[in-house]
C-alpha cells in the first residue's frame, strides 16, 4: 500500500477551462474534482493540488494576488 501524495502548488496562467478540469499555459491538466474554476482565460492562478492516480486534482485555486 502506497503513501498518499502531500500536497504540492502550482502558479500558473489559465489557458482552458472545462467543466472537470483546468489546462494551463504549460498545457498542466488539472481535474477539479469538487472545485470549480470561474476564472476568464489568462487569469494567473495559484492552485494547491494532490495527486491521485498520477492526476492532479486541485485542493484550493484562487487568483494570483501579486500579478
Amino acid at each position: 500500500m502506497g503513501w498518499p501524495s502531500l500536497p504540492g502548488a502550482i502558479l500558473a496562467t489559465l489557458h482552458e477551462a472545462q467543466a472537470d478540469q483546468i489546462v494551463l499555459n504549460d498545457r498542466t491538466r488539472v481535474f477539479l474534482g469538487k472545485a470549480r474554476c470561474g476564472y476568464p482565460v489568462g487569469t494567473r492562478l495559484q492552485i494547491v493540488y494532490a495527486e491521485s492516480a498520477g492526476k492532479k486534482v486541485a485542493l484550493c485555486l484562487a487568483r494570483d494576488q501579486l500579478s
